[in-house]
């Protein structure tokens, strides 16, 4: 046999190790499909759908966050309290903490997570009260 002939052969055999290869690394992503992603991947950046509970009634509005590294900021309406901002507003390890400050309402300052469904729960003060509130993503919400 040809010292070009074996170099082929070599070479053919090569290929074919590597083709094995990729096909059985990527084999499990197409037979189980792609996994959503951790929370710990999500971003908190984006539209929302907020609901609050206030005396024992859902009150929604929409909310915005822009998240740049841990220091949050954006908007936030809803009919009851209508346009406001966020302010001191902290993201960190899937955690959320910041004060939506009004120009018709008494601020509120809200305290929550990063659920693994994707949406934000926890408890919000105002008006010398605290009650629970939750947030889903626009585009998930029905």
């Amino acid at each position: 046999m040809s010292r070009h002939a074996l170099t082929s052969i070599m070479q053919m055999k090569a290929e074919t190790i590597a083709a094995v290869i990729c096909s059985a690394l990527a084999f499990p992503c197409i037979v189980f499909g792609q996994q959503s992603p951790s929370p710990a991947d999500q971003s908190i950046d984006g539209d929302w759908i907020i609901t609050f509970q206030a005396q024992g009634r859902g009150v929604s509005g929409n909310l915005y966050f822009k998240a740049d590294g841990e220091r949050l900021t954006g908007t936030v309406e809803t009919a009851h309290t209508g346009p406001g901002t966020i302010q001191n507003g902290k993201w960190s390890q899937q955690r959320i903490s910041a004060t939506l400050v009004f120009e018709k309402h008494e601020a509120v300052v809200l305290e929550g997570e990063l659920k693994v469904d994707g949406t934000l729960t926890g408890n919000y003060q105002t008006e010398g009260r605290t009650d629970k509130w939750q947030a889903e993503r626009k585009t998930a919400a029905r």
